[in-house]
């Protein structure tokens, strides 16, 4: 019990640290499909790179422009 305990807080860390980071970056490619963003690019020039591999289209974060949406929509 105590080891599942500690994987459960150890989980729960990892998603938060995820999420967390995913907001820092600014840069993202738009797949162009629903919840299609990958916001890893610190660069648009980085972005641009992968992009022109993978296909999509660099859009700044939307975290980074709105903050978290959820509490945004939460003040209306």
């Amino acid at each position: 019990m105590k080891k599942l305990l500690m994987l459960s807080v150890v989980g729960v860390g990892m998603l938060t640290a995820s999420a967390a980071s995913a907001a820092s970056y600014k840069w993202c490619i738009d797949y162009g499909t629903a919840d299609a963003l990958e916001c890893e690019y610190r660069t648009l020039a980085a972005c641009r790179a992968t992009a022109s591999g993978v296909g999509g289209e660099c859009t700044v974060n939307p975290h980074m422009l709105f903050g978290n949406a959820s509490t945004a929509q939460s003040a209306r």
